[in-house]
């Protein structure tokens, strides 16, 4: 059973508990075969699929960027609005103060999420329609 090299087949004409052993030769991998399987392989330029799914990649990954980078500043912003006194800068170290860093990423699995549909679809579509 440690010898690779041979394969169990189970045939309709044995029996349940009856198998038949057949020869198969072991696979090989090296470095050459992938390798010049690499090299016949396209890159992803070429690829069509990718060609269409790029610009959906691109328009989600930066809408969720942008928003991990905002969420503090906006998180901020509400507090402001909400009639916390004192500027930006004393409100922001009160936050952090009081509730710790993390908490200036309240909310941002929401931002993630509208980010990862909306934005991802907006620049997807707004990009094919521009190529038209």
């Amino acid at each position: 059973r440690g010898d690779h090299s041979f394969r169990e087949l189970h045939s309709p004409a044995a029996g349940p508990s009856q198998s038949v052993i057949s020869p198969r030769p072991a696979l090989s991998v090296t470095s050459t075969s992938v390798m010049s399987a690499a090299a016949v392989n396209t890159t992803m330029a070429d690829n069509q699929v990718w060609k269409a799914v790029k610009p959906y990649m691109n328009g989600g990954l930066s809408g969720m960027g942008a928003t991990i980078i905002i969420q503090p500043i906006d998180m901020v912003k509400v507090r402001l609005q909400l009639g916390a006194t004192g500027g930006p800068l004393r409100v922001a170290k009160d936050i952090i103060a009081k509730d710790g860093f993390g908490s200036l990423y309240r909310g941002l699995s929401a931002g993630l999420l509208r980010q990862a549909t909306y934005t991802t679809a907006r620049l997807g579509i707004f990009s094919q329609l521009t190529e038209m």
